[in-house]
């Protein structure tokens, strides 16, 4: 196959250019662009590869290989930041060995800020300044972290593993820069909308009653320990498990509803250290008691200042007209056969515990009446001229308690013209404008 029939051609750089071929060998195993071969050769591209990582291949050798066998397009593996001298060198090599060639660079390293890595390595060079910028567009984006998970919007906090991983770059920073004294000094993110939203009821209401259980945190020291077979053992009795360490220590961390069979697991492998047991359940209750001090109303807890006097027949229609509301509906009873009087009415409205009332007739020959009582009421009242019940129910799902009078009558002859626009030309003399 000649280098004209290649669609795509891999290249994998060598690890070993890393801080000026004084970096340690990654012998990693190229996965990805062994799923993206097989996906690109069933689609009928053809594929070829260049791995100058397995191979050693040193500068000149690379690019011989890209002269010789580049395809139209050569794609560049970035799985690391840390390795990012490697790729860099190795896209110079296929500019000027086949510049016809369009190259895509892939992998972690483009994918955590494309722009600010295209923009700092243009600039500089040098992998701390790199990291420095890396690491400040981090932190921007844990704080934007509850714009794009719901439920940390909810409870008003930013995604840890993300502020974690943030951590982890400023502390590189900081080493790579040689001001590292044992500690970082690291903003520590808020949220975006902490100013605008508080901790939400309903998951507050939702944590408390879900169980927890204790955060088990030791250390084992021993011999021979095995941290592949420990982190299986301890992932079956717990949740959120992390085990880490080499055959002489091991750290271990995981929630479990009793931490006893873990303590004494961990007993039988060594000497125990550093054992740290908290209640999260009580955590979890002090921490939801303290955010309910502050918590905004819910929309749910709002009390309105509007009353509606709806005529309707039927406890079932009654019950549900009261439920759109939250019981703030006042019922007439009377039907197209069975028309309440004007001191009906009057009287309903008057016991309303609002100065402020909406009347739904539902029915074309109590608009009238419903007038009369506009007119004998010191009550501030607006008409909306529905038709039926079924047009008063679905004005009811308009109503919004938290908005005043005037605003709630426009809203809802709106929809009530949107719904039944044959309402206008039947009540054409009362229709409120909108």
């Amino acid at each position: 196959m000649s280098q004209k029939d290649v669609d795509f051609t891999f290249v994998i750089p060598n690890t070993r250019w890393h801080r000026e071929g004084d970096g340690r060998y990654w012998n990693h195993i190229p996965y990805p662009e062994g799923i993206l071969t097989a996906v690109l050769r069933r689609n009928g591209f053809t594929v070829n590869h260049i791995d100058a990582n397995v191979n050693n291949y040193s500068e000149d050798e690379l690019f011989q290989q890209v002269e010789k066998k580049a395809g139209k397009v050569v794609g560049i593996s970035a799985l690391s930041v840390e390795y990012r001298d490697s790729v860099h060198k190795t896209m110079g090599i296929i500019k000027m060995a086949k510049p016809s060639s369009k190259t895509v660079l892939g992998g972690v390293y483009p994918s955590i800020s494309p722009e600010v890595a295209k923009k700092a390595s243009n600039q500089n060079s040098d992998l701390a300044h790199v990291l420095e910028t890396v690491t400040k567009q981090a932190i921007e984006t844990v704080k934007k972290t509850p714009e794009m998970l719901k439920v940390l919007a909810d409870a008003d906090v930013v995604d840890s593993g993300g502020y974690g991983i943030a951590v982890l770059l400023s502390g590189a920073v900081d080493y790579l820069t040689n001001n590292s004294d044992g500690s970082i000094d690291i903003e520590i993110p808020s949220t975006s909308t902490s100013n605008l939203l508080r901790v939400k009821g309903d998951f507050l209401d939702d944590i408390r009653e879900e169980i927890w259980g204790y955060c088990t945190v030791f250390a084992i020291k021993g011999d021979g320990l095995n941290v592949t077979n420990i982190r299986k053992y301890v992932s079956n009795l717990g949740k959120s498990t992390v085990v880490a360490g080499d055959d002489t220590l091991v750290k271990i961390h995981s929630h479990m509803e009793d931490p006893g069979p873990l303590i004494s697991y961990g007993s039988t492998l060594g000497i125990l250290s550093n054992i740290d047991i908290k209640n999260m359940d009580e955590q979890t209750g002090d921490w939801v008691q303290e955010q309910q001090k502050d918590l905004v109303p819910d929309s749910n807890n709002i009390k309105t200042n509007i009353s509606i006097v709806a005529v309707v027949s039927g406890a079932g229609l009654i019950n549900l007209m009261n439920s759109l509301t939250d019981n703030s509906t006042y019922v007439v009873d009377g039907d197209h056969t069975k028309n309440p009087s004007v001191q009906e009415l009057l009287t309903t409205v008057e016991n309303t515990e609002t100065k402020n009332v909406i009347i739904l007739p539902n029915n074309k020959n109590i608009l009238n009446k419903a007038i009369q009582v506009k007119i004998l009421s010191e009550k501030k009242i607006e008409i909306v001229p529905t038709l039926s019940v079924q047009s008063g129910i679905s004005c009811l799902f308009v109503f919004d308690k938290s908005c005043g009078l005037e605003e709630n009558t426009t809203n809802i002859s709106k929809f009530l013209l949107y719904i039944c626009p044959n309402e206008r030309n039947c009540y054409k003399n009362y229709w409120r404008p909108v």
